[in-house]
């Protein structure tokens, strides 16, 4: 998933670029280009704990991290 900056949605950065910046160089927030589509992904969280829960949403939004290392949080 790509990021733009609230201020220019000209630049797009990756979700660890925008994590590590913190702010867009611009001064504005980064927000996703686009909302995920779930789809059936909620139905399977139905019987995961919080935790898993919480990766399988992280994932969505923070896509080139690995599934690993978001379950580790």
């Amino acid at each position: 998933m790509r990021y733009v900056s609230t201020r220019d949605s000209g630049h797009a950065v990756s979700s660890a670029e925008a994590i590590l910046r913190g702010l867009a160089p611009d001064g504005g927030l980064y927000a996703p280009e686009r909302l995920p589509q779930p789809g059936a992904l909620w139905q399977t969280l139905l019987d995961k704990s919080y935790a898993q829960r919480a990766a399988a949403v992280m994932g969505l939004f923070l896509d080139d991290f690995p599934p690993e290392a978001l379950a580790a949080f």
